[in-house]
């Protein structure tokens, strides 16, 4: 299978398998805050000095509130369309595929799914999934990409247990460690970026796929065209809410 995309980033998108957490705007307020955590010299004034025991206050109140949080915090005022019953599992252990990818009409790299072993942990069956991003020799070029994702899922339901996602793409690196406690609603996520580390806990409402463990799970979905559903999946960072619609049938030889 070929997949045509135009751009590097549109490489990593689709075949990293995630979606990138967007760039957040901070308002003057918080970047005080980040000024003072980091310990930079900003200009005071005798007001500021004493409102410090306030804002450093508010700066502790802050942190307790990230602990647990529900995001997003605007959700649809609706139920969300139902997905199928899971069937078979239709893909053996061991199994590689394989997806040339294009842009511009040139080959610009490979993606590779992989399902591992099966093996057992705290009593219950688990199954390792792998991807695999790997710009071509051309775009490596001026663009070098090399980004693996590795997700441990439940052998039943193929909810995500752990992933942890290392991206290397044109000489920076970041690494996404994520423990998906799903019978807790807990996600415990580390981003690691230039030698920082970045920790984040989450209480989402009903249990989270994850971009790879969404791909092997739709495939043991009954599916015909016309078939739609919704679910919520974690992209890394955050959690997205996702539209599945079966719009037609495809035979690949």
């Amino acid at each position: 299978p070929r997949l045509c995309l135009n751009s590097p980033l549109d490489v990593a998108v689709a075949c990293a398998v995630t979606l990138r957490p967007e760039a957040r705007m901070f308002s003057t307020r918080h970047a005080v805050l980040v000024a003072l955590s980091l310990g930079l010299g900003l200009p005071t004034t005798a007001a500021i000095a004493r409102s410090d025991g306030k804002a450093a206050a508010r700066a502790e109140a802050a942190k307790v509130r990230v602990k647990r949080q529900r995001w997003p915090t605007r959700r649809p005022q609706r139920k969300l369309l139902p997905a199928p019953k899971l069937g078979p599992v239709p893909f053996p252990e061991g199994e590689r595929l394989k997806f040339d990818i294009e842009m511009l009409g040139a080959k610009a790299g490979e993606a590779i799914l992989a399902v591992g072993k099966r093996s057992r942990r705290d009593g219950r069956g688990v199954v390792t999934l792998g991807a695999f991003l790997r710009s071509s020799e051309f775009l490596s070029k001026f663009y070098p990409i090399n980004d693996q994702l590795r997700v441990v899922a439940d052998q039943r339901s193929f909810l995500p247990v752990e992933s942890t996602f290392n991206i290397r793409e044109n000489g920076k690196a970041i690494d996404y460690v994520t423990d998906f406690q799903q019978d807790r609603r807990l996600i415990r996520s580390q981003k690691t970026k230039d030698g920082r580390v970045l920790e984040r806990n989450f209480t989402p409402e009903t249990p989270l796929y994850d971009a790879l463990t969404s791909v092997y799970a739709a495939r043991r979905l009954p599916l015909k065209p016309g078939d739609k559903f919704e679910y919520y999946a974690w992209d890394g960072r955050r959690e997205r809410l996702v539209t599945i619609e079966a719009v037609g049938e495809e035979r690949i030889q």
